[in-house]
């Protein structure tokens, strides 16, 4: 999906709230310390998805360098189901994934970041040949949950899938790392911050049908239970 970059010096304590968005990312910490999960200088880690709001604090030296994966893209570089890494932080090298310890060591020493960059660029190519194959009916439902926001019901996206309800959540689970239900509530979370952000004339409870929750209070519900913020933290849009 993207490579990341943040960088900066902390005198104080700094916290950083992350919002689950459905990827997987693979981070190195170069000189960074996060208080509450610690994470050892220049070795990379495999963040899971995420299914609520994450923490991070931070002090001293920021330097962390990520790539993310798009929903269930890590499942072609890994061969462990994604719902083991679930709001896990690992070591890489303690997954069983096509990036060998060689790989892992040989990041921090190719310079900057756009080196960096090319590096992992050439090594994944280089691996096209070893990937494992991806579930395309599973891919195929992502694609549909992005696209309506999060809205289908979980009987019409197995449907699509051509899989029975029992099926498609076992499987949809072990490629995307939760399951559908959640993941569409993830999607219509972000969906309806998004849709807030581009239409500032409208108010929330309006934003709250328009994206697909049965009123305001259950979109108050879920941003509370993702975000740990109430809708108006993300806009100035009144209630009414």
């Amino acid at each position: 999906d993207k490579y990341w970059v943040t960088q900066a010096v902390v005198e104080n304590d700094f916290s950083m709230k992350v919002f689950p968005d459905g990827c997987v990312d693979i981070i190195f910490a170069f000189g960074s310390s996060a208080r509450h999960r610690s994470m050892n200088e220049n070795t990379p880690y495999l963040v899971g998805t995420m299914t609520s709001f994450m923490n991070q604090h931070f002090f001293g030296t920021m330097d962390m360098f990520g790539v993310r994966f798009k929903p269930g893209g890590i499942t072609a570089f890994l061969r462990n189901p994604q719902h083991e890494f679930t709001n896990e932080v690992v070591e890489l090298s303690q997954t069983s994934s096509i990036f060998s310890k060689a790989f892992c060591l040989s990041i921090p020493n190719t310079g900057d970041r756009l080196e960096q960059i090319a590096y992992i660029e050439r090594y994944m190519l280089s691996k096209l040949p070893n990937l494992y194959p991806a579930e395309r009916r599973m891919m195929h439902t992502v694609e549909i949950i992005n696209r309506v926001g999060g809205t289908l019901s979980m009987k019409d996206l197995a449907g699509e899938a051509c899989l029975s309800p029992r099926q498609f959540e076992r499987r949809f689970k072990t490629a995307i790392g939760m399951s559908p239900k959640m993941y569409s509530r993830i999607v219509r979370f972000n969906h309806a911050k998004n849709y807030m952000e581009r239409n500032p004339g409208i108010t929330l409870y309006t934003a709250s049908l328009d994206c697909g929750y049965y009123d305001y209070a259950h979109m108050t519900k879920e941003f509370a239970e993702l975000s740990g913020e109430l809708p108006g933290y993300f806009t100035d849009l009144p209630a009414e």
